[in-house]
Protein backbone atom coordinates (compact mmCIF):
# COMPACT_ATOMS: atom_id res chain seq x y z
CA UNK A 1 0.00 0.00 0.00
CA UNK A 2 2.72 2.33 0.80
CA UNK A 3 4.45 2.42 -2.62
CA UNK A 4 0.68 2.48 -4.86
CA UNK A 5 -0.44 5.41 -2.83
CA UNK A 6 2.25 7.44 -3.45
CA UNK A 7 1.82 6.77 -7.44
CA UNK A 8 0.35 9.41 -9.08
CA UNK A 9 -1.88 6.85 -11.72
CA UNK A 10 -1.76 3.47 -11.70
CA UNK A 11 -1.46 1.64 -15.40
CA UNK A 12 -2.71 -2.06 -16.21
CA UNK A 13 -2.94 -2.98 -20.15
CA UNK A 14 -3.26 -6.13 -19.52
CA UNK A 15 -5.31 -7.64 -22.47
CA UNK A 16 -7.01 -10.17 -20.12
CA UNK A 17 -7.13 -9.13 -16.54
CA UNK A 18 -11.07 -9.38 -15.67
CA UNK A 19 -11.71 -7.30 -12.33
CA UNK A 20 -7.77 -6.45 -11.35
CA UNK A 21 -7.43 -6.79 -7.46
CA UNK A 22 -4.67 -4.62 -7.57
CA UNK A 23 -6.95 -1.86 -9.56
CA UNK A 24 -9.39 -2.14 -6.67
CA UNK A 25 -6.56 -1.26 -4.30
CA UNK A 26 -5.31 1.35 -6.39
CA UNK A 27 -8.67 3.19 -6.48
CA UNK A 28 -9.13 2.52 -2.69
CA UNK A 29 -6.31 4.27 -1.95
CA UNK A 30 -6.90 7.06 -4.33
CA UNK A 31 -4.86 6.55 -7.30
CA UNK A 32 -6.78 6.99 -10.46
CA UNK A 33 -6.26 4.13 -12.78
CA UNK A 34 -5.83 3.57 -16.91
CA UNK A 35 -7.00 0.45 -17.66
CA UNK A 36 -7.54 -1.49 -20.91
CA UNK A 37 -11.64 -1.40 -22.22
CA UNK A 38 -11.94 -5.35 -21.46
CA UNK A 39 -13.81 -7.54 -19.37
CA UNK A 40 -15.48 -5.61 -16.13
CA UNK A 41 -13.27 -2.68 -15.91
CA UNK A 42 -15.85 -0.31 -16.99
CA UNK A 43 -17.61 -1.05 -14.04
CA UNK A 44 -15.00 -0.21 -12.46
CA UNK A 45 -13.86 2.37 -14.00
CA UNK A 46 -15.94 6.31 -14.09
CA UNK A 47 -13.69 7.70 -17.26
CA UNK A 48 -12.56 11.11 -16.19
CA UNK A 49 -13.76 10.34 -13.07
CA UNK A 50 -11.46 7.85 -11.21
CA UNK A 51 -9.66 6.73 -14.24
CA UNK A 52 -9.60 6.32 -17.90
CA UNK A 53 -10.47 3.11 -20.13
CA UNK A 54 -8.60 2.71 -23.14
CA UNK A 55 -9.01 0.19 -26.41
CA UNK A 56 -6.36 0.01 -28.76
CA UNK A 57 -2.33 0.45 -27.58
CA UNK A 58 -1.87 3.79 -29.55
CA UNK A 59 -4.85 5.32 -26.96
CA UNK A 60 -2.26 4.36 -24.37
CA UNK A 61 -0.42 7.83 -24.01
CA UNK A 62 -3.08 10.17 -24.51
CA UNK A 63 -5.14 7.72 -21.77
CA UNK A 64 -2.20 8.35 -19.39
CA UNK A 65 -2.37 11.98 -20.19
CA UNK A 66 -5.80 11.97 -18.58
CA UNK A 67 -5.12 10.31 -15.92
CA UNK A 68 -2.28 12.61 -14.94
CA UNK A 69 -5.02 15.27 -14.93
CA UNK A 70 -7.65 13.28 -12.78
CA UNK A 71 -4.76 13.03 -10.06
CA UNK A 72 -4.09 16.33 -10.01
CA UNK A 73 -7.10 16.42 -8.87
CA UNK A 74 -8.09 13.43 -7.28
CA UNK A 75 -5.07 13.00 -5.38
CA UNK A 76 -4.69 15.45 -2.96
CA UNK A 77 -7.66 14.10 -0.68
CA UNK A 78 -6.61 10.77 -1.63
CA UNK A 79 -10.11 9.99 -0.86
CA UNK A 80 -11.57 6.52 -1.66
CA UNK A 81 -12.04 6.27 -5.79
CA UNK A 82 -13.59 3.09 -6.06
CA UNK A 83 -17.32 3.27 -7.80
CA UNK A 84 -20.28 2.94 -4.59
CA UNK A 85 -21.22 -0.99 -6.23
CA UNK A 86 -18.11 -1.74 -4.86
CA UNK A 87 -17.98 0.47 -1.68
CA UNK A 88 -18.34 -2.44 1.29
CA UNK A 89 -21.68 -1.64 2.85
CA UNK A 90 -23.27 -1.11 -0.48
CA UNK A 91 -21.93 -4.90 -1.18
CA UNK A 92 -23.26 -5.94 1.91
CA UNK A 93 -26.47 -4.55 1.57
CA UNK A 94 -26.96 -6.12 -1.72
CA UNK A 95 -26.23 -9.35 -0.43
CA UNK A 96 -28.80 -8.89 2.77
CA UNK A 97 -31.33 -7.91 0.38
CA UNK A 98 -30.87 -10.86 -1.66
CA UNK A 99 -30.66 -13.44 1.26
CA UNK A 100 -33.88 -11.77 2.66
CA UNK A 101 -35.76 -11.65 -0.13
CA UNK A 102 -36.43 -7.99 -0.10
Amino acid sequence: YPLVSRADVFVLPSLAEGTSRAALEALYLGVPCVLRQVDGNSELIQNGINGVLFNRDDELVDALLQAVIISQTTQKSHDNLLPNFFHQQQSANQYLNLVEGN
